[in-house]
């Protein structure tokens, strides 16, 4: 399981209209913001990374809010 973090995002021409959309992915490389745009055969190959990134957020998210919930039940806080 390959993990990519940053955004993805697909991105439409601001002119030209014969001009397709593309895939852009952003993220942070040593404090600065970094852009790459992805080919189809990339898109392809990175993203279910891309998609494996998002749902560890969610994971990550979900297990910091079930924490929360358990310190915050403690009876020993009403001491």
């Amino acid at each position: 399981m390959s993990l990519v973090a940053g955004s993805l995002m697909v991105a439409k021409p601001r002119s030209a209209p014969a001009r397709r959309a593309y895939h852009q992915w952003t993220r942070k490389k040593n404090g600065r913001t970094s852009t790459r745009i992805l080919s189809d055969d990339q898109l392809a190959d990175y993203g279910p990374w891309f998609d494996n990134h998002k749902r560890l957020r969610e994971l990550v998210a979900e297990l910091e809010e079930l924490s929360l919930a358990i310190a915050e039940a403690d009876p020993r806080w009403n001491r």
